[in-house]
């Protein structure tokens, strides 16, 4: 059984203090599910920085396989991305809510539609 739509997350200014207190924290979290009978999917788990800073040799492993960076990673319906500057959330939003922007034009039309 898989453990789904978990989040780790720690904050500091260099990048290798943040990598080890990720290892340890993948480690710990692993260990607490295997005692409970789930596992971590490495296919399915990404790191996603939110820095500048290049994370490429700074790595953090699930059962010795590398995590795979990403640049946005949808969680729990939203879309994050490093920058966290909601551009790629805003435009799903705006997708999923045009169609419904357009019925309401068609029928509160300037000459037509219900008057006040």
């Amino acid at each position: 059984m898989y453990a789904d739509d978990l989040c780790i997350w720690t904050a500091h200014n260099q990048v290798p203090i943040i990598s080890g207190r990720l290892q340890a924290a993948v480690r710990s979290t692993a260990h607490f599910l295997e005692e409970r009978g789930m596992t971590i999917s490495p296919e399915k788990t990404v790191m996603l920085p939110f820095t500048l800073k290049s994370f490429e040799k700074h790595r953090v492993f699930i059962d010795g396989q590398p995590i795979a960076l990403a640049t946005s990673h949808k969680f729990l319906g939203v879309v994050l991305d490093r920058f966290l500057c909601w551009t790629q959330e805003i435009d799903n939003i705006k997708q999923k809510t045009s169609a419904y922007t357009n019925i309401l034009r068609a029928i509160a039309g300037p000459r037509w539609g219900p008057h006040p």
